[in-house]
């Protein structure tokens, strides 16, 4: 199974890739998992502390676009 960024992922799958993102950060949201801020609204400290969020698009054996997330850091 290869994993494409999102770009490249939506590109590929179209609709599909649309969907798999959009199931995921809705997971996310629901779970409240992450909390989306502002850049400029956090302190110093914040920023030098803060991950990137990376989320990647596959394939999986059974043909279903699933979408995969990750920090980086």
């Amino acid at each position: 199974m290869t994993q494409y960024n999102v770009n490249q992922g939506l590109k590929l799958f179209g609709h599909a890739g649309e969907t798999a993102v959009s199931t995921e950060l809705e997971q996310l949201h629901s779970l409240r998992a992450i909390e989306p801020k502002y850049h400029h609204e956090l302190t110093v400290k914040e920023q030098l502390d803060e991950l990137r969020y990376l989320m990647f698009l596959e394939e999986k054996h059974t043909g279903q676009i699933k979408g995969r997330d990750h920090t980086d850091g």
